[in-house]
């Protein structure tokens, strides 16, 4: 498991999350799981 930070947009804002993932594809689909009903966009996932 490594840890990942997620930027993502959101109502028009951007931020990050960090999500510990065995991979970045994994980061993003927990992360999409976690706020689906917010609407928020992945734009990028970076392995720290």
């Amino acid at each position: 498991m490594a840890l990942y930070e997620v930027t993502y947009e959101l109502r028009g804002e951007t931020a990050s999350e960090m999500i510990e993932a065995g991979s970045p594809v994994e980061a993003a689909r927990i992360f999409t799981e976690q706020h689906a009903e917010a609407g928020a966009v992945v734009l990028c996932v970076v392995r720290q």
